[in-house]
């Protein structure tokens, strides 16, 4: 959560979207992170997870239209962070 937080107070807001992205989704066998870890983790964020296979294309377009709704959300007025003091 360091990096998390080092964003929210460079930001000066408590909320903003991220979406973490898991590489080498071809490479299951070769995981080091669970799949319910990585979940969970982006639970604990606040944020979306995907995961995706360079190589293949696999993932990139839940990627993209995951980050883009996430900022279209972000920018709604009612969910617009304020300002920390």
């Amino acid at each position: 959560m360091v990096i998390r937080d080092n964003i929210l107070r460079t930001k000066d807001s408590d909320r903003i979207p991220i979406v973490i992205v898991g590489t080498r989704y071809d490479k299951q066998a070769e995981r080091v992170i669970t799949l319910e870890d990585a979940n969970n983790l982006a639970k604990i964020c606040d944020a979306a997870y995907v995961e995706v296979d360079t190589t293949s294309g696999h993932g990139m377009e839940d990627v993209y239209s995951t980050t883009v709704r996430r900022v279209a959300q972000f920018n709604e007025p009612q969910h617009r962070p304020t300002p920390k003091k």
